[in-house]
């Protein structure tokens, strides 16, 4: 049962100490029986020891786990279960002093559970007995989650915090601290072609390590330091401001003001970082519509996502060089060179592997810079010993595979394995199906056979989430493109002035415009063979509510000023492309959000002013309202969304509108069929081609439309 990670690893642990704790209710056992218990069930079962590999003492104050020259890697203190395990703090630490190998401490008294590592003692979190320092890694309450008054029976029923606690304890493996010298050499022969089914799922496998054992949890302890740091400023600039505003009020002496004024301005500069962290956090929390979730849920999204996004890097990064796109930086003897390079050249300069991740994607900016701009989800890259062991230990893995022939969704496929429906939800990411988007391109007739290529072939998905019928539209665009054999860089040009996205999830963009730039790689490739100076602009996907007038994403001046005039030019492309009213397709997966679910705002109150808003309405008939606006007379639309409009009430407006300005092709009511693996979803596919675009709206009464034939169809 080892090797397992993520969720898995967490359920294992849970199962083991249950049955640990069946075992202590089942019956009277002796301290030092239960302990030796707790070695077999959590280091054996789970983290993939032998029974050769450790000592017990004969009172159990000492338990050490030995790698193969027998020299100690890990130290346990255990005491029994009536005494606090503080106290056995201070004496593994002692037994830690006599031996400068064992890395890992541990007390427990088996309902407790304390990890420690070593440490340099200038480090922030650094305790220190004995002449040893190191730092707390984790600690669980045990009794807690697997004890005989505990409900939990999987991860599924722990919060996040104890997720991330037990998870954690994957830094015990018998294969990481065995084999950690092993993520020092970055020479493997025969690497792992993932156009191979095998080698693609080995592929998601490590990816998932990598994010649920390194990535995720470092975001999440270093969010709790950043919001920690942002307290202690937010508390000590309010006080040093009452402090102005009272001595203002009362007419003080300028001299002792301006003395204050001068401390509030250091204390900016100061924690400067941790207040545009937590800017941008707020901002992510308002562009995500998560203003009511809680704390602790905010965090795990927005750590996740983060990762994410730093992961894609890597891969873009892995899959430019495999390509030939770039020099070899991080794969194939690159990270040798880089680290030999300045051995030799400096004395004093020392650098890392986040200096070589930000030096790589300075060097694939040049390829597509838009997306190696510093943004909201870049907070966490920092100069940290524990950020530079989790690129070089992804690096590491990443190393085992052959990236020249890409021909998968790697994203896709690895936010399917790891990410459950439930989380996919949280993140804003809801998958179309393939079929159901080929469906609704078909019946709209963007296919190959059209001439796709023309300028008033214009195609936007207004809420693109992370681009699944973008990406699906461009392969017909370049399939179009390469039967008329359209030279790389001007297919390129195409694909990114035809197709447009919007939405209002920062996340969903990253990953949309990834996934475009991942469709068109290889003719980039192509195109730079042919010009070296070829260059890729930013594809047309923006973060923007498609539902309101200006784009209200805000920008502090926290920011660097050469990020916000890309910002400011941003938002006007996005407002210019909003009000746009010939677009010849507007396809996609609109939200499904009843009213009472938008926050009262700004927002809430543009939307109430559409003419269709009326009783307790859903977005979707929005995005109906104002597809109407956006297509060409003669334009296509073509979405899935709720059937709800129909039969309920608040559907009255918009209804008559639809019948009024489109003659509809398809409609398809899937009723309760499972679509999107989200139940209660009730989706119906629409599909119509734009009429009456210059004539006046008229009542129900007095319109009357032509006869003409469409498909009706229920999923029964």
């Amino acid at each position: 049962m080892t090797g397992t990670h993520g969720d898995d690893f967490i359920d294992e642990i849970i199962e083991e100490y249950a049955s640990l704790y069946e075992e202590i209710e089942d019956g009277e056992r002796r301290e030092l029986d239960l302990r030796s218990r707790l070695i077999r069930r959590l280091f054996c079962n789970v983290l993939g020891w032998e029974h050769s590999e450790y000592a017990q003492e004969d009172d159990w104050n000492d338990v050490r786990f030995y790698d193969e020259d027998r020299t100690p890697v890990i130290i346990i203190e255990g005491k029994k279960r009536d005494v606090d395990i503080s106290e056995g703090v201070p004496q593994v630490f002692r037994y830690a002093s006599e031996t400068p190998y064992a890395d890992l401490l541990i007390s427990t008294n088996i309902d407790s559970f304390s990890l420690y590592r070593r440490c340099e003692p200038t480090h922030p979190d650094a305790i220190t007995h004995h002449g040893v320092s190191a730092r707390l890694v984790t600690e669980i309450d045990f009794k807690s989650i697997s004890g005989a008054n505990s409900r939990v029976a999987s991860h599924e029923d722990l919060s996040h915090g104890q997720q991330q606690s037990l998870q954690k304890l994957a830094a015990l493996r018998r294969e990481e601290v065995l084999n950690a010298d092993r993520y020092e050499d970055f020479s493997f022969e025969n690497p792992a072609d993932i156009s191979e089914d095998e080698g693609f799922r080995e592929l998601i496998r490590v990816l998932g390590i990598s994010l649920d054992e390194y990535f995720v949890p470092y975001a999440s302890e270093t969010f709790d330091q950043y919001w920690s740091r942002y307290e202690e400023y937010e508390s000590q600039r309010d006080e040093l401001e009452n402090q102005i505003e009272r001595l203002e009020e009362s007419g003080h002496d300028e001299a002792e003001v301006a003395e204050l004024r001068t401390q509030l301005s250091k204390l900016n500069d100061e924690y400067e970082e941790y207040a545009q962290f937590h800017n941008d956090f707020e901002t992510w929390v308002r562009l995500s519509g998560r203003q009511d979730e809680d704390l602790e849920d905010n965090k795990l999204v927005f750590c996740r996502e983060s990762v994410y996004v730093q992961l894609n890097k890597l891969l873009l990064i892995r899959i430019a060089e495999d390509k030939g796109l770039t020099n070899r930086m991080v794969s194939n003897g690159g990270v040798e060179d880089y680290f030999e390079f300045w051995d030799d050249y400096t004395k004093y300069v020392e650098r890392n592997y986040v200096d070589l991740f930000e030096l790589a994607s300075e060097e694939l900016s040049e390829i597509y810079e838009h997306l190696f701009a510093r943004r909201i989800f870049d907070w966490e890259i920092r100069d940290d010993s524990d950020l530079d062991e989790v690129i070089q230990r992804t690096l590491w893995h990443l190393n085992h595979f052959d990236f020249s022939e890409v021909n998968r969704d790697i994203l896709g496929h690895l936010y399917e394995e790891h990410l459950s429906p439930e989380e996919r939800k949280k993140l804003g990411e809801f998958y179309t199906p393939t079929a159901i988007i080929d469906l609704i391109l078909d019946s709209v007739d963007y296919t190959p056979d059209e001439p796709l290529e023309r300028e008033d072939y214009d195609l936007l998905d207004p809420a693109c989430g992370s681009g699944g019928f973008l990406v699906r539209a461009a392969r017909r665009l370049l399939e179009r493109l390469d039967r008329k054999d359209v030279p790389a860089g001007e297919t390129i040009e195409i694909v990114r002035q035809r197709l447009h996205g919007f939405d209002i999830n920062p996340f969903a963009c990253h990953i949309a415009e990834i996934n475009l730039l991942f469709q068109v790689i290889d003719k980039y490739q192509t195109a730079k063979e042919e010009n070296p100076d070829y260059t890729l602009d930013g594809f047309n996907i923006y973060q923007t509510d498609s539902l309101r007038s200006d784009n209200q994403a805000s920008l502090t001046a926290l920011h660097s000023s050469e990020v916000q005039r890309r910002y400011r030019e941003e938002r006007r492309e996005a407002n210019r492309l909003k009000t746009r009213s010939d677009y010849r397709f507007v396809i996609g997966n609109p939200p499904y959000v009843r009213k009472q679910n938008v926050p009262t705002g700004p927002a809430r109150a543009e939307y109430d002013d559409y003419d269709v808003a009326k009783w307790n309405y859903d977005l979707s008939i929005l995005f109906f309202r104002k597809a109407g606006d956006w297509l060409r007379e003669e334009g296509q639309v073509g979405f899935i969304t709720s059937n709800k409009f129909i039969p309920n009430r608040y559907g009255t407006e918009i209804r008559p509108y639809l019948a009024q300005n489109f003659q509809f092709r398809y409609l398809i009511d899937f009723g309760d069929y499972d679509v999107f693996e989200t139940p209660q979803a009730y989706p119906i596919i629409f599909t119509g081609e734009r009429i009456n675009k210059s004539e006046r709206a008229r009542s129900p009464e007095e319109f009357q439309p032509e006869d003409y034939v469409f498909t009706f169809a229920v999923c029964v």
